[in-house]
């Protein structure tokens, strides 16, 4: 699953965050755009740390202090739109020109 995804890659919430006691306080907004920070596996499951969104460090049994994450099933990769690429400037060079040439 993290191959989809890469360091400062745009990515967009794809789900409500629920609140809980292992909840960090700052989460990330469905429909938010976020640019990705650190990618991190955690047991079996791979999590996001986003730039836009900082919390404390937590004490992790394996990994001691740690920053928590977002896993990576809560977003999608922003889709930038393609841009059309026009030969209207070179079909009007086609067109012979009414204009004399000196």
């Amino acid at each position: 699953m993290s191959n989809n995804f890469r360091r400062d890659q745009k990515v967009v919430s794809i789900i409500d965050w629920p609140a809980g006691e292992r909840a960090p306080p700052n989460r990330p907004v469905k429909g938010g755009v976020y640019t990705i920070r650190d990618i991190r596996w955690w047991y079996d499951n791979c999590y996001l740390r986003l730039n836009e969104i900082h919390n404390a460090h937590w004490d992790d049994p394996i990994y001691g202090l740690t920053e928590p994450g977002f896993t990576v099933t809560g977003f999608r990769p922003v889709v930038e739109p393609r841009h059309e690429t026009s030969i209207e400037v070179f079909r009007k060079l086609l067109v012979p020109s009414k204009e004399l040439v000196p």
